[in-house]
């Protein structure tokens, strides 16, 4: 009686009806590409099968002995396939995650069963196989020394988890991502987007800095140094505010660290949030901590000889010129006496901000009065831009008079040079000359009512005479004029 749904038949088509399913379930590409092939192998056993279960094809035929080696070994094939991807890629995968040459060494030791399984069901003696490969072994082994030491020691590297993928690693020089584990080599990325093929010997052999992974962040450390006159403590807060607006830094820490030849030296160290912005990061620290140590009057020291100094002392001379011209352009400021505004203009303080900085945040406390010298300013109301300023504009006189928290922050765009003024500054003008504080108080006054469109109210007389007064109030109650 012929057999047509024999056993092996019988085992190919429910391994034809799993493998449907895996295609239908599973979205993975890799798990969908071995399906395929499945498929595809265990229709070719069925077309050479089925003509030997019908008797087309006998024992005794002369060719027999090869169609039987063709078609046992496609079977054993697809079934050891269709138990790697749903042993394998689909249940160890997911269950345990493992290392991808872990993953490997498995498929690996899946086939070597399936080729023994084939030598033996096809009367080749696997002893003297086994005999044979021991020669072989030898040659191929000393032909293949170093490549031998590449998978050792990519086993040991993920054995011991010490470097995963995603890593930021330094290897000699070189800083990068780590992208790959393969037997033979790691891939990394560096920062400059080259790509790097690392022999694993290598990563065992030397000593690997791991920058960052999911436990810990990479730092920038940033060596940098002030002359002796400036106090570390506020060093250290200089450097602090000079990095919290960056949005790739997660923390910062200032630390003094010795007592230099020209300098007292600090280290400023940045965890950052993002290792691939490294040195976009580093060059918007730089910059920022270099404009905000200007600002802060904290000379960057270097050896240098003081040349020129007649023409420093001429500079000078010119920019108070130039600040007292500014100055007296300034509506609030017209009223003071020529020898009151020279008083101002000596304690005006230059500063520089870089692009992105903010001079004034909203709700902060300020006393300082800033004039724009050069460059543009955006006025940023609850994260909104309401305004911008170029030259010749001025802000802060509110806060400089009174003492009040600002209304708006004020963002640099591109460089800004400033002139500021603070309010101690005004101090003993206004304890000397009281009736001044009643000409400040209408003037800011009547420009504070503009700005809000009161020019067309009809009680703008009375609304005037309040804000005024309680303007004047809050300059005297600031300055303590009683």
């Amino acid at each position: 009686m012929l057999e047509i749904f024999s056993p092996s038949i019988i085992s190919a088509i429910f391994l034809l009806i799993i493998n449907i399913y895996i295609v239908k379930y599973f979205k993975s590409k890799t798990i969908i590409k071995a399906a395929f092939v499945n498929f595809i192998a265990i229709i070719f056993f069925l077309i050479l099968k089925i003509p030997v279960n019908l008797g087309l094809i006998k024992s005794g035929y002369k060719f027999y002995p090869y169609y039987y080696f063709l078609f046992t070994t496609i079977f054993i094939f697809f079934s050891f396939r269709i138990l790697t991807v749903l042993f394998v890629n689909i249940v160890v995968k997911k269950i345990l995650n493992p290392p991808k040459i872990f993953m490997d060494i498995l498929k690996g030791i899946i086939f070597f069963i399936a080729l023994m399984s084939i030598f033996k069901i096809n009367g080749v003696s696997i002893n003297s196989i086994f005999t044979t490969s021991a020669i072989l072994t030898a040659v191929v082994g000393l032909a293949l020394q170093n490549t031998l030491s590449d998978i050792v020691a990519g086993i040991i590297l993920s054995t011991e988890d010490t470097i995963e993928i995603n890593n930021w690693i330094k290897y000699k020089d070189k800083i990068g991502k780590v992208v790959q584990f393969s037997w033979r080599y790691t891939k990394i990325i560096t920062l400059e987007n080259e790509s790097y093929i690392i022999p694993n010997r290598d990563l065992t052999g030397h000593t690997i800095q791991v920058l960052s992974s999911k436990d810990f962040k990479h730092y920038i450390i940033i060596p940098f140094g002030v002359t002796y006159d400036n106090i570390p403590n506020k060093v250290v807060n200089v450097a602090k505010n000079a990095t919290k607006d960056i949005e790739n830094i997660i923390d910062t820490k200032v630390y003094f660290v010795k007592y230099g030849d020209f300098a007292i030296e600090f280290e400023l160290r940045l965890k950052l949030k993002d290792a691939e912005k490294y040195y976009k990061t580093r060059s918007e620290v730089l910059t920022k901590l270099f404009y905000a140590l200007q600002r802060a009057n904290m000379e960057i020291p270097i050896p240098r000889y003081d040349l020129f100094k007649r023409e420093y002392e001429n500079n000078k001379e010119e920019n108070y010129n130039e600040i007292r011209k500014f100055f007296s352009q300034i509506d609030f400021l017209k009223v003071l006496k020529p020898q009151e505004l020279d008083e101002i203009v000596k304690k005006a303080k230059y500063e520089r901000y870089a692009s992105g900085e903010y001079i004034l945040k909203q709700n902060e406390e300020n006393d300082r009065f800033f004039y724009v010298k050069s460059g543009i300013v955006d006025v940023i109301v609850e994260e909104n831009k309401v305004a911008e300023l170029n030259t010749g504009s001025f802000f802060g006189e509110i806060s400089l008079m009174t003492g009040e928290k600002t209304t708006a922050s004020v963002k640099a765009i591109g460089d800004v040079e400033v002139y500021v003024i603070k309010s101690d500054d005004f101090s003993e003008i206004l304890k000397n000359n009281k009736e001044l504080i009643e000409r400040i108080s209408e003037i800011i006054t009547e420009r504070k009512l503009q700005n809000k469109n009161f020019q067309k109210n009809k009680k703008l007389k009375k609304v005037l005479a309040k804000e005024k007064t309680n303007l004047k109030n809050k300059i005297f109650n600031f300055f303590s004029l009683g």
